[in-house]
């Protein structure tokens, strides 16, 4: 079952998977929530072998750009079409970005691993990234960007969250290949493919 770092409300870390509880203040978080007691029933009272995996800030070719997806995406779009990339908030709170490859790499150690079933596993890097770093390193492949910054959004409460993935790594034999500086570039390549003008990130 694909979960989400969400469930951890506004715990930073690097979070265990027993952190998770039910402190958790939006939508999305209490379905991926909901979806991991679905897994645990009908696995004790239908012996489904089941695997839950906490994904920590996805990314990678192949998600687009748009006005309610993730910040990689449109940070990149936005400094390919020259305009400027916001920062909501400081820029200082972090994220635990993971590549695409590394998070498909779990998901077939989690179906390979008989040790893993029944096993809830946070699937992330395992190290934070401020959003102001993150945007210096766009910079660094794109070329110049503008920075602007704008109030943080009201529901945006989780200031830092980084995953601890020391289950993953003993469990699984999950450990993360890609790095952010190559992740950007593999992600930056395959958006310069695509129409980026048919694309409104607000």
């Amino acid at each position: 079952y694909a979960s989400s770092s969400s469930v951890y409300g506004e715990a930073g870390g690097p979070l265990r998977e027993e952190d998770a509880g039910d402190s958790i203040a939006t939508p999305y978080a209490i379905t991926k929530r909901l979806g991991e007691r679905y897994v645990a029933f009908f696995r004790s009272h239908h012996g489904v072998p089941t695997v839950v995996l906490r994904l920590f800030n996805c990314y990678g070719p192949g998600e687009r750009p748009g006005r309610y997806r993730n910040v990689i995406p449109n940070l990149i779009h936005r400094a390919l079409t020259g305009r400027p990339l916001v920062i909501t908030g400081t820029g200082d709170e972090t994220r635990d970005f993971t590549y695409v490859d590394d998070v498909a790499a779990a998901f077939r150690l989690a179906t390979e691993r008989p040790g893993a079933v029944g096993g809830t596993f946070n699937i992330g890097s395992g190290a934070p990234t401020s959003v102001r770093e993150l945007i210096d390193r766009i910079g660094a492949l794109v070329g110049p960007v503008r920075v602007e910054h704008a109030p943080r959004r009201s529901w945006d409460v989780v200031t830092h969250r980084t995953a601890g993935i020391s289950a993953a790594r003993t469990t699984l034999g999950y450990s993360p290949r890609v790095g952010l500086d190559d992740g950007l570039r593999r992600t930056l390549a395959w958006l310069q493919t695509l129409d980026l003008e048919r694309y409104d990130t607000g």
